[in-house]
């Protein structure tokens, strides 16, 4: 008898539960039939106003020349830091010494990591899970340095995963500390030191700054005192001059450096010197920068600007590169996208309809963005105002506006 009491139970469940999605599929059918207002969420945007033009880099380099002769060694890497009177480059009498060189430094960068973590050993110990991730990490960074021809963070790379490598051994090795492997490398060290010539003559630079270890011959193409005063005929008239055999390279002794470029006056109108703005760039590791406006000038038929941005920061790419096609960003708007029907005027304030559950109600929009299609409003927090995900009224019966 219990067993047809619960099937006629089962009978009456699933009737219900199907009478449920059916009620369900039909009131949200004859809803969006009769619903006489059409609707669309209010999802954040970003648009930038932007403009391209060939800019060219100005920075304050100092060159350095040298006639000695031998197998020549840079120091510092391209964009590497750089004290005054430091060695930039060595000259060796031998191949053989240059490779024994590069072996030593080699050695003594990887003996510096592991002091370095018998250090941090003593003090608490590795964690596994951590090491693996950070090993995993650096070898995507390595794989991408490789695929972008990126050498100088490639070497940086290889030399990160060498310590992560060392950590990871020293986590799971049975010894607590490198005792061994330290006094194994000083050997090597000793040994190498023994049975080369050291470097016979060094060229140092009578600057600090950053080091790029060749020139191109616009290091004074422009003049970076003057940079303010510059000219769209002055930006016109760049060449580069004679790069002399002697010059082995040059130090960008000033932190701030330029880009320069010629602009439509009528694109810039609202530029001004002192704005902050950003830069894109094609570079892998700078793809934006953040820049100011140092000058806007103008020229004589005022069609055309001589513009000049000013920037701190600094790398390899930075250091090196001469001349890019850059997108200037001029303006960034941000806030949410609103069809531009959606757009309504009531007491002479301009806003939208929203729908928030069964309520319609009438909020207002600050506009800072209008295109032929669509609008962008400042993001606010309150009640009477536009907020992220609201059903915004774009067609409807009955509306004011």
């Amino acid at each position: 008898m219990s067993f047809g009491k619960d099937t006629k139970l089962k009978r009456v469940f699933f009737t219900f539960f199907g009478l449920l999605i059916i009620a369900t599929v039909l009131y949200h059918s004859f809803s969006s039939l009769f619903n006489p207002y059409q609707t669309e969420e209010a999802v954040e945007m970003t648009v930038k106003k932007t403009v391209s033009a060939d800019c060219y880099f100005v920075r304050k380099e100092n060159v350095i020349k040298s006639d000695i002769s031998g197998y020549k060694v840079f120091r510092v890497s391209n964009g590497g830091k750089v004290a005054k009177n430091s060695a930039v480059i060595s000259y060796y009498n031998k191949a053989n010494d240059v490779a024994t060189a590069n072996e030593i430094n080699a050695l003594e960068d990887y003996l510096s990591q592991i002091k370095e973590i018998d250090k941090q050993n003593s003090i608490h110990s590795a964690d596994l899970k951590i090491i693996s991730e950070q090993t995993a990490a650096n070898i995507y960074s390595l794989l991408g340095n490789i695929n972008s021809n990126n050498l100088t963070d490639a070497k940086k790379s290889i030399s990160q995963l060498r310590y992560f490598i060392a950590q990871g051994q020293l986590a799971t090795s049975r010894e607590n500390n490198y005792t061994s492997v330290i006094k194994s490398l000083k050997k090597q060290l000793k040994k190498l030191k023994s049975g080369y010539e050291k470097d016979v003559k060094k060229v140092k630079s009578e600057y600090s700054g950053y080091f790029v270890n060749f020139t191109d011959g616009y290091e004074n193409a422009i003049d970076y005192d003057n940079i303010g005063d510059i000219t769209v005929d002055d930006i016109k008239n760049i060449k580069a001059q004679k790069v002399d055999d002697n010059q082995v390279g040059r130090v960008i002794s000033e932190n701030e450096w330029y880009i320069v470029c010629i602009l439509n006056t009528a694109d810039i109108n609202d530029l001004s010197k002192g704005d902050k703005i950003k830069i894109g760039t094609s570079l892998s590791n700078s793809d934006e920068l953040s820049v100011t406006v140092k000058a806007v000038n103008k020229s004589s038929d005022n069609k055309k600007s001589a513009v000049v941005f000013s920037c701190m920061e600094m790398n390899e790419e930075l250091a090196t590169v001469r001349e890019q096609n850059l997108e200037i960003i001029l303006k960034t708007y941000k806030g949410l996208k609103v069809n531009k029907e959606a757009i309504r005027v009531k007491d002479s304030q301009k806003g939208v309809y929203v729908e928030r559950g069964q309520i319609r109600k009438f909020v207002k929009t600050d506009i800072i963005y209008s295109s032929n299609n669509y609008c962008i409003v400042k993001t606010n927090n309150g009640n009477d105002e536009l907020k992220i995900y609201d059903e915004v009224i774009v067609k409807g019966r009955g509306l004011d506006g």
